[in-house]
């Protein structure tokens, strides 16, 4: 009697629990056959340039609950002969519309909101309303002729885009949340997302940097010196299947704190760490991003310091006589990053031109109003004859752009992600930590992307939200809760 009060539990646990493994196999398979079809259209571009696009909207229409995943594998591919830009916009636009007609459809916007969820929401909403007060100062600006704004960049346009964008990364996030099989899918999109990019680096690597890309792609690449020959950094920079080097080192760490902040555990595991470090390097050196090198060096001390500081502080101590030992080549690698021999800050190219350029013309009026969305290519043709859209610094991006408020917008997400770095579980105080890294560390020598109106904006707010929640359970877990708390009545009853 007493053996089989303790045995029943577990063999009535079992069929199912065999069960939800085998929907996640089925889950696996599925996520590699859409990935596979996306990316041979979009990667072979046989009729049009709009393949992968078409695609991409026919599965997303006949896949409602995999099109925020589908909204991943199109943000891995920037530009290819079946997708590239401006087409990518129409992937984005037309799955989002999808997402938002099915939800008006089924009224599955009543979820009762956590309140991680409402503060998430009214950041993406503050940066609507950031994006809507552009749109009226650069009316303004235009009108009474106080800072002129660029006609082939229409800020009515700027401005709805960058509020689609922010939108509809809130909206992919949401539809994340409610996903029971949120678990197994995101984490498979993300590893196909992350290989699919390494391949196409290393292909470019091996078979020369214009492998892969667009008609448009080759001729934006055969006018830029530095994508063939390397320019003054000396190696050339490869893109993978993008039209920027540092775009081939920034969305890789995205797609790998998705995968962090989707596994069910709360542990860091080391290999995770050691592939986010690997994988990191390698497309930052592929695409000579001096940026990213820094970046990843300091989010896996982020990583491994929320897993065991007391791991860190030994590695320190013991690898620090070595690196003080070993002959690093100092003046190859500065060259490299053009850092050698800075006498100034327009020595550090045309990114410091810019800066020094903001600096000195910026005036008072300019960082407490702002000026309008158009505004900088006019500003960086006056005062240096080439145009450019943003400074490369989101302090100069966005208090030129809106002005103070733009500034306490930016730095109220740094305030926010700096507390969750210190608070909570492992995964969210890591996530958060390489979050703010990355938009107040890295993005202070870039272009910031959170306030923007090109689509990488959405995977930058589905990113954000993960330092908030993932706080749905999925169904793999009621097996394993259920199996714990009988175990745990079966022992009590032994």
């Amino acid at each position: 009697m007493h053996s089989t009060t303790l045995q029943s539990p577990s063999f009535s646990l079992t069929p199912h629990a065999s069960a939800v493994r085998s929907m996640e196999q089925v889950e696996v398979l599925r996520a590699l056959l859409f990935s596979a079809v996306y990316y041979a259209f979009a990667h072979i571009g046989y009729w049009t340039s709009y393949d992968g696009v078409f695609v991409a909207l026919g599965m997303a229409l006949i896949l409602p609950a995999w099109r925020p995943y589908l909204m991943l594998l199109v943000m891995s591919v920037h530009d290819a002969p079946g997708q590239a830009d401006p087409s990518i916009y129409v992937s984005v636009a037309g799955i989002a519309g999808m997402m938002l007609a099915t939800g008006a459809i089924t009224r599955n916007g009543s979820v009762i909101e956590s309140p991680d969820d409402r503060r998430f929401r009214y950041l993406a909403m503050g940066g609507v309303m950031l994006a809507l007060i552009g749109i009226v100062g650069s009316w303004v600006h235009q009108r009474f002729g106080l800072h002129q704004q660029l006609e082939d960049r229409p800020f009515p346009v700027v401005g709805g885009l960058i509020a689609l964008m922010i939108l509809i990364g809130m909206l992919c996030h949401r539809a994340l949340e409610r996903d029971p099989w949120l678990t197994v899918r995101l984490k498979t999109i993300c590893v196909i997302a992350v290989t699919q990019i390494l391949v196409m680096a290393l292909l470019q690597l091996a078979f020369g940097p214009t492998f892969g890309a667009s008609p448009a792609g080759l001729h934006a690449i055969a006018t830029r010196l530095e994508l063939l020959e390397g320019g003054e950094r000396g190696v050339a920079r490869l893109t993978g299947p993008f039209l920027s080097p540092n775009t081939l080192a920034i969305l890789p760490a995205f797609f790998m704190l998705l995968y962090l902040r989707a596994g069910r555990t709360v542990i860091i595991s080391g290999a995770f760490i050691l592939t986010f470090f690997t994988v990191g390097m390698t497309l930052s050196a592929l695409g000579a991003a001096r940026s990213m090198f820094l970046y990843y060096i300091m989010a896996t001390g982020a990583l491994m310091w929320t897993r065991s500081p007391q791991r860190v502080l030994l590695l320190a101590v013991c690898c620090l006589p070595l690196l003080l030992m070993m002959d690093l080549p100092v003046d190859d690698i500065l060259r490299s990053m053009r850092l050698q021999n800075l006498e100034s800050i327009e020595a550090l190219g045309t990114r410091g031109l810019y800066w020094q350029c903001t600096l000195n013309n910026l005036t008072w009026q300019d960082w407490l109003l702002g000026f309008g969305l158009s505004h900088w290519p006019v500003f960086f043709q006056y005062y240096t004859g080439s145009m450019a859209s943003d400074p490369h610094n989101w302090i100069m991006s966005m208090g030129g752009t809106y002005g103070i408020l733009g500034l306490s917008y930016y730095c109220w997400i740094g305030w926010l992600l700096f507390k969750r770095s210190l608070s909570g579980s492992k995964k969210l105080r890591a996530t958060s930590a390489c979050l703010l890294l990355m938009y107040f560390g890295r993005d202070l020598a870039n272009t910031q992307y959170l306030v923007n109106n090109h689509p990488m904006t959405v995977l930058y707010w589905m990113a954000l939200g993960t330092a908030f929640s993932f706080g749905c359970v999925h169904p793999e877990e009621f097996a394993a809760e259920a199996d714990a708390g009988n175990q745990m009545s079966a022992g009590r009853i032994g």
